[in-house]
C-alpha cells in the first residue's frame, strides 16, 4: 500500500483547518508587530514568533495526530507567501512541512520529543525560505524588493549589511531554540490544563 502523505477523515480535516487558520493568522500578526524591531534584531523575529505559536501547534497535534498536519500548514503558508511574491518562502515552507511530518510520524504523532523536533524542523523551514534568497540572489533579490515597494530601503539595509554567514547561523539556531521552547511551553500547558479539563486525551 502506498504511503499517504495526508491521512485525514472529514472531522480531522475540519479541526485541522480551524487550527491552521488560527496558526497562520496569529503568525502573520506577530510577524507584522515584530517588523519594527530595531536594527539586526528584526532578523530574529521568526524565532520570537515560534515561542507563542508553540502551544498552538502542540494542541493541534494533540487534537489531530494525523499524517499531513505540518504539510497542510506548510501549504497554507506557502500559498500565502507565494501570493505576496515570496515564492522561496512558500516552497521551503511546503518542504519543511513534509520533513516535519516525517519526523512526527516516526512516533505516531504522540511523542512529545518527536513533536517538538518536528515543530522545530517546520519553523526552520520557514526561516530558511525567508533568508536564503539574500544569500543566493542577493543583488537581484534586493533590487526586486526595492522596486516592488514590498520592503522599505531601511529595512532592506539590515539584511544587506547584517545578514552575514555567521549571523545566518545564529538566526537558525535562535529559530530552533525558539521552536523548542515554544513546544515545551505548549506541552506543559497540555499537561497542566487541557488534559485536566478533558479537552485532549492522554494518548
Amino acid at each position: 500500500m502506498a504511503l499517504r502523505i495526508i491521512d485525514m477523515d472529514a472531522r480531522a480535516s475540519i479541526t485541522l483547518g480551524i487550527f491552521t487558520a488560527v496558526a497562520v493568522a496569529l503568525g502573520m500578526v506577530l510577524l507584522a508587530l515584530l517588523h519594527f524591531l530595531p536594527g539586526a534584531l528584526v532578523l530574529f523575529k521568526e524565532a520570537v514568533v515560534a515561542v507563542p505559536l508553540g502551544p498552538v501547534y502542540m494542541l493541534m497535534l494533540a487534537k489531530v495526530p494525523r499524517r499531513g498536519v505540518f504539510l497542510v500548514n506548510g501549504a497554507a503558508l506557502g500559498l500565502l507567501f507565494a501570493l505576496t511574491g515570496f515564492f522561496t518562502v512558500g516552497l521551503v515552507a511546503v518542504a519543511g512541512g513534509l520533513l516535519a511530518d516525517a519526523v512526527a510520524a516516526t512516533r505516531g504523532y504522540r511523542s512529545p520529543a518527536a513533536n517538538a523536533a518536528a515543530y522545530a524542523v517546520f519553523r526552520l523551514g520557514q526561516a530558511v525560505g525567508t533568508y536564503i534568497p539574500f544569500y543566493l540572489w542577493a543583488d537581484s533579490f534586493v533590487a526586486d524588493l526595492a522596486a516592488s515597494g514590498r520592503m522599505d530601503p531601511e529595512f532592506l539595509a539590515v539584511f544587506t549589511t547584517s545578514l552575514t554567514p555567521g549571523m545566518g547561523l545564529a538566526v537558525l539556531a535562535a529559530n530552533a531554540a525558539g521552536a523548542l521552547l515554544g513546544a515545551a511551553f505548549g506541552q506543559a500547558m497540555l499537561r497542566r490544563h487541557f488534559l485536566r479539563a478533558g479537552i485532549v486525551g492522554p494518548g
